[in-house]
């Protein structure tokens, strides 16, 4: 049977109609559902995302008021004791400066005391400071060195191919007054101004039987011993 042309697209066109009323009668509805769920579910989502962002910066706030609190506190109670070290307050305050600007951990060394030329009563003391960032973040740590007149001595970069992380090796310094030497006082001996003893005891009276009588004698030590 040959179909003209006219008829065959007449036919095209009823398969078409068909299968997109079948289409919108049983499929649009279910994605139209889908897509409403789906949307639903993203905005439930990024209204989680945004409570647990705001959680995480009110937590970081929190956290670095506390360091602040803390490190004021250390730094109170060890400037406040009568023989409080200079090395170790220059430690905690070198310590917490840098919790401040980032670098939750840096590895600090033990202090050194260093002279300064042609200086007598004044003393640098170096504390060597271990740390690794990016460039940015070192940069902002000299940044506030500087800015809490903190010296740097020395600097010491090392870096890795393909790798922006760095570690740094800052030798902090501060200048500080020596204390004055104790004096040691002399012990002068004083001569006794006291008169030398007798050899010869003072003489005492000595009463006989009849009341009207009495009788001194000195009796010497060598009579006694006798």
């Amino acid at each position: 049977m040959n179909l003209s042309k006219r008829e065959k697209m007449l036919g095209i066109t009823i398969v078409v109609i068909i299968a997109g009323w079948l289409i919108g009668r049983y499929g649009a509805y279910e994605i139209y559902q889908s897509l409403s769920t789906r949307a639903v579910e993203l905005a439930s989502a990024r209204e989680t995302y945004q409570e647990y962002a705001e959680k995480m910066k009110q937590k970081t706030e929190i956290e670095k008021a506390y360091d602040e609190i803390v490190g004021k506190d250390k730094l109170a109670a060890s400037t406040s004791s009568e023989e409080a070290d200079p090395s170790k307050e220059f430690s905690v305050f070198v310590s917490e400066l840098c919790r401040r600007l980032g670098f939750a951990y840096p590895s600090i060394d033990k202090h050194k005391t260093e002279p300064i030329e042609g200086v007598n009563d004044y003393s640098f003391i170096t504390l060597p400071v271990n740390t690794s960032g990016e460039m940015q973040s070192i940069a902002k740590l000299l940044k506030g060195f500087d800015k809490e007149a903190v010296l740097i001595r020395s600097l010491h970069l090392r870096s890795r191919l393909d790798n922006p992380i760095m570690d740094v090796t800052i030798t902090a310094a501060k200048i500080v007054q020596e204390k004055p030497k104790a004096q040691t006082k002399k012990r002068t001996t004083r001569k006794s101004s006291a008169a030398p003893s007798s050899p010869y005891k003072t003489l005492t009276p000595r009463v006989s039987a009849n009341p009207d009588e009495k009788m001194l004698t000195q009796i010497s030590e060598g009579a006694d011993n006798e």
